[in-house]
């Protein structure tokens, strides 16, 4: 019988901000659904080591906008594995949730600060909720021992009702990516569509900065077909060898050319 953490006791452990500078159960993958409870298992690996901490997130009131497979219950689980990372799929979770319900908050108000809203915030609430592509969380290549970043889907918050109102991410805010840079004030790029978008985040940027914005950007993650291009490192080809996307081997930053319109 796995050991159960009650609500008050978890609640000590999880963050929205200060994370350090790293499996789905359902087939749910973008809904709405109001947040009941959370509490959390300890588990044990199944290729042996220490055991880990799973928090299961419980929601009721489920509207369902994606899933795999047909999904009718009203009820709902998000289990997301704990850690203090911030490229890590809770240190993902929680940047999306700060984005949101303290979006007022400057960013270096510490999690400490009576300022700063905790995850219990959610509860009682109607959140959408997504599983999102491109967040990159480092693993071991067992080639090499070395670890390098995966690009790999995580759970994220998008959008709260909270008293009659849509809560979302503060306007200009940094991208709900721990370690995302925003894109710069000025580029030659005319964002008319996806594509566009696209490679207007790209310039002046390495490919790693790009992924960590260019997956959250709502133009762009309404095309699929772009975001699969994307992940499977597609996109760009084209425009490398028509000189639009310029890499700069020494800073390994892109520079757009051109407008592609």
């Amino acid at each position: 019988m796995p050991e159960v953490i009650p609500q008050d006791e978890l609640e000590q452990m999880l963050k929205t901000r200060g994370f350090a500078d790293g499996f789905q159960a359902t087939p749910l993958r973008d809904f709405w659904g109001e947040l009941e409870s959370f509490t959390g298992e300890m588990r044990e690996p199944k290729s042996g080591g220490n055991p880990y901490l799973v928090v299961i997130y419980n929601f009721k009131n489920i509207e369902v906008i994606r899933s795999e497979e047909p999904y009718t219950s009203p009820v709902a689980q998000l289990e997301i594995p704990h850690s203090n990372s911030k490229k890590s799929k809770s240190g993902y979770w929680g940047a999306s949730i700060d984005a949101i319900i303290n979006a007022t908050v400057p960013p270096d108000v510490p999690v400490e600060d009576p300022q700063v809203k905790s995850q219990s915030f959610l509860i009682g609430k109607m959140g959408h909720y997504k599983l999102m592509p491109g967040n990159p969380i480092p693993q071991k290549d067992q080639a090499t021992g070395k670890f390098v970043d995966v690009l790999q889907d995580c759970w994220k918050l998008v959008e709260l009702r909270d008293a009659g109102t849509v809560m979302q991410p503060a306007a200009g805010a940094a991208p709900a990516v721990p370690g995302a840079v925003p894109p710069p004030a000025a580029n030659p790029v005319a964002a008319t569509s996806p594509r566009d978008r696209a490679l207007e985040l790209l310039n002046g940027k390495t490919e790693q900065e790009w992924h960590n914005i260019v997956f959250v950007d709502p133009t762009v993650k309404a095309d699929t077909n772009l975001v699969n291009e994307i992940v499977g490192r597609t996109f760009l080809t084209p425009y490398i060898a028509a000189g639009i996307a310029v890499l700069d081997k020494g800073t390994q930053r892109y520079t757009i050319t051109q407008p592609t319109a």
